[in-house]
């Protein structure tokens, strides 16, 4: 992958999104994405579809979806809707 190709990285202030931020961010163009937002982050719910962060997946090269919901007990409308609406969404 060429050192200007675009990546867009979903979940980027969770744990593992934030590592490959960390190691990928001086090697490529990461556009990162996280329903916290914050610095270098746009804030984006990936589980309500909206242009306002679609947009930013256009002329990606890649996509690295790690944005999700992580925690072993939440419940079952948390884990639809952070895990299955929003990859839903964002392929």
């Amino acid at each position: 992958m060429a050192a200007s190709a675009a990546l867009v990285l979903t979940g980027t202030r969770g744990n593992l999104g934030g590592k490959l931020a960390a190691a990928l961010g001086p090697k490529y163009a990461l556009r990162c994405l996280d329903l916290l937002g914050g610095k270098d982050c746009i804030t984006a719910d990936l589980a309500v579809y909206d242009d306002s962060w679609t947009r930013h997946f256009a002329g990606a090269q890649t996509v690295l979806h790690f944005a999700g919901e992580s925690l072993p007990t939440a419940t079952w409308a948390r884990v639809h809707r952070g895990n299955i609406v929003a990859t839903a969404n964002v392929l």
